[in-house]
């Protein structure tokens, strides 16, 4: 069994693949970049020359990718990683971490939100990437980004 995913543009042509099967996909604002996870790795892609820009990866022991999302240009990237466990009938996710990377897939800043939890993550990196906006299941959080 071969994971793959395939890219393709407005018109149907496609302008790229990776060996990489995703579970979580977020498009920049201005449709240049794409940025792919799995449980554990967030691969971006440059749509306009159809390469994979980065890949990282995150240890099994912080949890899983929960949600993902990049800003214009592909200039920051963030990931909503948390640890999760099945409780009364429903996923919860806990002790969330943000990571926050540059356009070359490196580390800028991590967030870490002490006593949060959510079921269903919200996770949104404003366009001009100053800001990432945050929800959890009793609390809704802003973080400028430095």
């Amino acid at each position: 069994i071969t994971r793959r995913t395939l890219v393709f543009d407005h018109t149907g042509k496609e302008i790229g693949r990776m060996n990489f099967l995703f579970k979580r996909a977020a498009f920049s604002p201005d449709s240049k970049f794409l940025l792919l996870a799995d449980n554990t790795v967030a691969k971006a892609f440059n749509l306009t020359t159809g390469d994979t820009s980065w890949s990282y990866t995150i240890p099994k022991r912080d949890g899983i990718i929960a949600a993902v999302d990049v800003s214009n240009n592909g200039e920051i990237s963030a990931l909503l990683v948390a640890k999760s466990k099945f409780e009364s009938g429903a996923f919860i996710f806990t002790n969330p971490r943000v990571k926050i990377l540059n356009r070359g897939g490196s580390i800028l800043q991590e967030l870490e939100m002490v006593d949060q939890e959510f079921e269903t993550p919200a996770l949104k990196v404003s366009e001009d990437s100053k800001k990432i906006f945050i929800g959890f299941r009793n609390a809704y959080q802003i973080y400028k980004v430095k």
